[in-house]
């Protein structure tokens, strides 16, 4: 049998006893801290570097836009110009599968940079970033694609969604609400 030597203050006793830890509930935390807390602090993107970031990004796609355009046209330059019934059946068809590329593109562009990173290029160059309120971290392909192409819909409404971040307490526009998202400034 084998003996472990005394302990020779209470101090040391403690320390060689095993007592199992137990953390309260109020002292577990599984999320970050919410944006009201004093841990961290929140500075929302104003409506300038918003508006300025979009205005990036949409020059960004219309130089995209103009590319599938112009390649698009691109056969019916070399054509001489038919008036026959198959000629413009197909410069139509041709016209709609390049319309519905480009707002794929265009759609693609902001949900996957916003639900990836939170940032496209245009608030990556204004330092600015949106993330979820609940985690803080970049929303996520789902919540990018309700605030992207769902939430800015309804914010386009007389652009009252879009301005209605200047009265909000935490700066958000209509999009930003119904996807549980908040724009920052990094």
């Amino acid at each position: 049998m084998e003996q472990t030597p005394l302990a020779s203050s209470p101090q040391a006793m403690l320390s060689q006893t095993q007592v199992p830890s137990v953390v309260p509930p109020q002292q577990l935390q599984v999320n970050p801290a919410p944006p009201s807390s004093p841990a961290m602090t929140i500075m929302y993107a104003s409506f300038k570097s918003r508006f300025l970031a979009s205005l990036i990004d949409g020059i960004i796609l219309v130089v995209i836009n103009f590319v599938i355009t112009i390649v698009s046209k691109l056969p019916f330059i070399f054509l001489s110009e038919s008036s026959s019934e198959n000629y413009k059946i197909i410069q139509s068809l041709v016209s709609m599968v390049s319309s519905i590329i480009a707002m794929l593109i265009n759609s693609g562009y902001f949900v996957y940079f916003i639900g990836s990173k939170g940032q496209t290029l245009g608030k990556k160059a204004l330092k600015i970033k949106v993330i979820s309120i609940n985690t803080h971290q970049p929303p996520g392909y789902s919540k990018a694609f309700i605030r992207e192409c769902v939430g800015k819909v309804f914010s386009a409404v007389f652009c009252l969604g879009y301005l209605w971040m200047l009265w909000d307490k935490e700066k958000q526009a209509w999009h930003d609400k119904l996807a549980k998202t908040i724009v920052i400034k990094l």
